[in-house]
């Protein structure tokens, strides 16, 4: 233990205070875990976009190349060679 961590006590009772841990502090603010919320929404909502975007790259991209995948392809089998 810490010499300040030993000290906190007294320090409370002396000033009239209340020391608690972070996490402790975060939930007795309300605004804290509102935020917090709006701020997990508004990522959630970023990543769904973002992979309609490059789903969408993707798919434009494939419509525009069907044509020279289509050229790459044989048409028919080779002939077979008589013997």
């Amino acid at each position: 233990m810490s010499r300040f961590a030993a000290a906190l006590p007294e320090a409370d009772n002396a000033l009239g205070t209340t020391t608690v841990t972070t996490s402790d502090a975060r939930s007795a603010a309300a605004s804290f875990a509102e935020e917090t919320t709006s701020l997990t929404t508004t990522q959630a909502f970023l990543l769904v976009i973002s992979a309609l975007v490059v789903g969408a790259f993707f798919t434009v991209r494939t419509i525009c190349r069907t044509g020279d995948i289509a050229v790459l392809k044989p048409s028919a089998p080779p002939p077979v060679p008589a013997a």
